[in-house]
């Protein structure tokens, strides 16, 4: 079964067995398997739904990237009285008081 895909969501295809068809200026065309095409190549197609579902291309998604996640930050002894604040790697330089430390991870 073919990837369901709207046509606002394709960033492009990959030609999986080759074929040929006929451009709108009249040239004909050959596309060859493992050929990628843009986004704008497929959308010029008019039996881009039919090559889909008979397997001839292969279209891909649009890369959606996440916002990334606020990171939780969390204080950490090192030594009695020092601490380091770790937000995914440290925040400070060197180790810090308690209150300094506390400051540090309660800031935005």
């Amino acid at each position: 079964m073919a990837l369901e895909i709207t046509d606002a969501d394709i960033a492009g295809a990959r030609v999986r067995q080759t074929f040929q068809t006929i451009l709108k200026d009249g040239r004909q065309r050959r596309y060859r398997a493992n050929e990628h095409l843009t986004r704008e190549e497929v959308l010029a197609m008019n039996n881009r739904r039919a090559l889909y579902s008979a397997g001839y291309i292969e279209p891909y998604p649009q890369q959606h990237v996440a916002a990334p996640a606020a990171t939780d930050r969390f204080i950490v002894q090192v030594a009695p009285g020092k601490f380091n604040v770790i937000a995914g790697t440290r925040l400070n330089d060197e180790p810090l008081s308690k209150q300094a430390a506390q400051k540090l991870a309660h800031s935005e």
